[in-house]
């Protein structure tokens, strides 16, 4: 006999509707929708749900096996998901250059195997720019259920039968299990961000969540009223996440609170009597939007991934429209000849012909993507020219590999520049553009016949002082790198200190540029009479800081400034310009943007420029000739190697601006 609480009900295909349109108008930029990546939440609460019904009514029914557990788990998933990665693959062999191919084939790997979430935890976050090829980024999710399904399945069935069935003992089991997941999630959201987005045991407490609607709440009646109100609070909560939360909201932390208990009060409400909400969620077209859900969340994403990087740009209007046709049309495709004739078992009738296509798919998933790594790409798709360019991408020294831990950061650890065998003069200080610029100033130094020291950290604005948003208050590590640099200057008694740094992170990302999407590295300053400040008004109290207190050091500062940034990822972009005979000229910037983008940094710079110990350095001298236009390829070789940091060749091309820096540190010592 089935549990009435797995009848189908409509408002869950609703619920699914809802999910998958909030992450849709999410990737698609439509503002008013900036927290609708919350419909992923969505999902592992109704998944939970129903997952954990499946089990336990099976279990009660005495006719549980994990063999049909599993059965049904292949049908529901991995029909679709093997159609998905094979038109990716076939997008990816027209379109990716190597890098990127190669980098699409680490991430099919992951697919492959259902540990996609594991690689993207490693990488830059979920926030990340939206033209990155990352086609299979949203499989993460995909991987995080499929991880709970092979171990929570074992759990309630163990936890089962030691209990003998008591509901009471299950549901505290599980409410134990939720309750150390939500601590973990609490506890690394502030350290480890990206990893906690990503993993299962900081993801877990939201499966869970559906987990404990289905075997607690659910046997809690409600009235007519009260279950309208719960409806209309969950309903609520999900509306205020879709548009108050955005790309800089902590997540998923407490804040992931809100979708997930708003999704269980909607399903608790509208298990024992609809609701308004559950019948507006049963209409017709949120039912037809929610059977074909999987495949639209499946398919979005890589059609808009591969429509912007053919492009190069952020759709327009009417490409959008024509991105979400092509996906509508391929999500019922998916769904009429793929997914139901496989869940129905019109195809794959028995148990070993779906565990052997299942097996099939997996395994030349995996063939493709090793193919894809092996080859490093297939590089012989594409002329020699387009190759030059696009190996741009890894045109990297990865200095900051060698960065020691900020916490061991000491003048014998520290990294040093140049001559190995000389007293260091100078000092580096700055984020990942000084990482981009060491190349040059280590040639610089060791022609020069000297050294200095290296002092890098991904993020960290060269400033005093300053911290960052997205760091918890007791972990403030750009402040401490700035007392370890003064440290370092005081007791190597070094004259010369370089501070290269982006410096328009302080106000946030360009418009038009590929990293509109990322959460933006906010930064704050606290001043002596304790007000706090915030991006761009906190800039020019930091550096007046910092100059006074390098100034008392008795110190020569050199700031380079902002390095010209571009909108899109200038070796991708250079090779496809190639490849689609679109010419590269058009990459090329015009310099009055560039000074567009400096002039908050540059009114305050311009304060100091007359300023004895201070001195400038302008990457855009060499980059921008005669100011008319900032140029990205020399000699077809790429001189980015993204938007905005240099490549060595870049460096290199760009190291005489560093020339005074040596003639001074020259003169000083021939005094």
């Amino acid at each position: 006999m089935k549990d009435p609480a797995l009848e189908y009900r409509p408002f869950l295909d609703g619920m699914r509707a809802i999910a998958v349109l909030g992450v849709i108008l999410f990737h698609c930029n439509v503002a008013r929708i900036s927290g609708g990546y919350v419909g992923v939440d969505i999902f592992f609460v109704l998944s939970g749900f129903l997952i954990t019904g499946v089990i336990d009514t099976a279990l009660r029914q005495q006719n549980f096996t994990f063999a049909h557990f599993y059965e049904r788990r292949c049908r529901r998933i991995l029909p679709a998901l093997f159609g998905v990665c094979a038109l990716s693959v076939i997008s990816a062999l027209f379109l990716l250059v190597p890098y990127d191919y190669r980098s699409f084939s680490k991430t099919l790997k992951g697919t492959s195997l259902f540990y996609s979430n594991m690689i993207f935890a490693k990488a830059n976050g979920y926030f990340a720019d939206p033209l990155s090829i990352r086609p299979l980024l949203h499989t993460w999710s995909l991987a995080v259920e499929e991880q709970f399904y092979l171990l929570f399945p074992p759990f309630f069935y163990g936890i089962y039968r030691a209990v003998k069935g008591n509901r009471k003992a299950i549901g505290w089991a599980v409410a134990l299990l939720f309750l150390a997941s939500l601590a973990a999630n609490l506890a690394l959201i502030n350290t480890s961000p990206d990893k906690t987005f990503y993993i299962l045991p900081t993801r877990a407490w939201e499966l869970l969540t559906g987990s404990l609607v289905f075997l607690v709440l659910r046997h809690i009646s409600l009235s007519r009223y009260t279950a309208e109100g719960m409806a209309a609070i969950g309903t609520a909560c999900i509306a205020v996440c879709f548009v108050f939360y955005d790309r800089n909201t902590l997540f998923p932390g407490w804040a992931a609170l809100l979708p997930c208990a708003g999704t269980a009060l909607l399903i608790w409400s509208n298990l024992h009597g609809t609701t308004l909400p559950g019948r507006v969620l049963s209409t017709r077209p949120m039912v037809m939007i929610g059977l074909i859900s999987y495949g639209l969340y499946l398919f979005h994403w890589p059609v808009l991934v591969f429509a912007r990087y053919a492009l190069d740009r952020e759709l327009n209007a009417m490409e959008g429209l024509a991105t979400m046709a092509v996906t509508i049309i391929l999500s019922v495709a998916s769904y009429r000849l793929i997914e139901m004739p496989i869940r129905s078992g019109r195809f794959l009738k028995t148990r070993k012909s779906v565990f052997l296509f299942s097996a099939f798919g997996i395994v030349a998933m995996l063939a493709v993507a090793i193919t894809g790594m092996k080859s490093n790409g297939f590089p012989a798709r594409f002329s020699g020219e387009v190759l030059q360019y696009a190996a741009g991408n890894g045109d990297i020294q990865d200095w900051e590999k060698r960065v020691p831990p900020l916490n061991d950061l000491n003048e014998k650890t520290v990294l040093r520049l140049g001559s190995p065998d000389t007293r260091p003069t100078f000092l580096v200080w700055g984020d990942s553009h000084a990482e981009a610029l060491a190349p040059a100033i280590e040639a610089r130094a060791k022609a020069a016949g000297t050294s200095g020291l290296f002092v890098e950290y991904s993020g960290c604005l060269p400033l005093i002082g300053v911290a960052r948003l997205d760091h918890a208050p007791k972990n403030a590590p750009c402040q401490a790198v700035g007392k370890k640099v003064l440290s370092l200057l005081k007791d190597g008694h070094i004259r010369h200190v370089i501070l290269a740094g982006r410096w328009d992170d302080i106000y946030g990302w360009e418009k038009g540029s590929i990293e509109l999407g990322r959460p933006e590295a906010i930064i704050s300053y606290t001043s002596r009479d304790g007000t706090q400040l915030k991006r761009g008004p906190a800039f020019a109290p930091a550096f007046r800081e910092t100059v006074q207190t390098l100034t008392r050091l008795g110190v020569h500062i050199w700031v380079v400034e902002q390095v010209p940034p571009f909108l899109v990822d200038v070796p991708s972009a250079l090779a496809k310009a190639v490849h689609f005979g679109r010419g590269t000229k058009s990459i090329n910037r015009p310099y009055q943007d560039i000074l567009n983008r400096r002039r908050p940094t540059t009114d305050t710079f311009d304060e100091y420029r007359r300023i004895k110990n201070i001195s400038f350095l302008d990457p855009a001298v060499k980059l921008c000739p005669g100011q008319k236009l900032c140029l990205v390829a020399d000699d077809g070789h790429a001189l980015y190697r993204d938007s905005n940091h240099l490549s060595v060749y870049g460096s290199l091309w760009v190291m005489d601006i560093f020339d005074p820096v040596f003639r001074s540190l020259s003169a000083t010592r021939q005094k």
